[in-house]
């Protein structure tokens, strides 16, 4: 990878959302018991876009089988997710399920319809306390600038010298 001088920093599309943790095999299911997680995927601009992943525990006797609905707030985008039902084996690991695709129908200009795949296959169901992680592989675009130039090889080492106007950044992101 190298970043060229003067360069600022381009977003990157999020193409994955790995959700990972625990939901509470004893959850009596039904919407009032649902667990959220939120997360943040990224549009090819950039541009943030919230998403909530709902999980709602079905009733007996499926007491396993959680099903997965998707939501934004951002104005004028649109998710068809394509998802099936979480469920978990006797021993609280994904027995089926736990892959999906998450197609963002986007506003704004950016690159649409964007895929992103949903992996939740590390997650768990045990008598504990319902706790969710997210993340993904897209990034905002940020405004400042690299002053330098990095190369990393394939060992994940990198060479070079830069300077960055942290001050300009509006962004997360890393230069160089």
């Amino acid at each position: 990878v190298a970043v060229p001088l003067g360069q600022g920093m381009t977003g990157k599309a999020s193409s994955s959302l790995n959700v990972s943790g625990n939901l509470d095999a004893s959850n009596a299911g039904g919407a009032t018991n649902a667990v959220n997680v939120s997360s943040t995927v990224y549009d090819a601009q950039g541009n943030a876009v919230p998403i909530t992943l709902t999980f709602t525990k079905s009733a007996a006797p499926t007491t396993n089988t959680w099903q997965i609905a998707a939501s934004t707030t951002a104005t004028g985008v649109t998710i068809n997710p394509t998802v099936s039902n979480l469920v978990f084996n006797g021993q609280g690991k994904v027995a089926t399920g736990g892959t999906g695709t998450l197609q963002l129908v986007l506003a704004g200009g950016a690159t649409t319809p964007q895929s992103v795949t949903l992996d939740m296959s590390a997650m768990t169901q045990l008598t504990a306390s319902s706790d969710l992680n997210s993340n993904t592989d897209g990034a905002s675009a940020g405004s400042g600038e690299c002053r330098g130039l990095w190369t990393v090889g394939r060992s994940g080492r990198g060479r070079g010298a830069s300077s960055l106007d942290a001050t300009a950044m509006s962004g997360a992101g890393a230069c160089c």
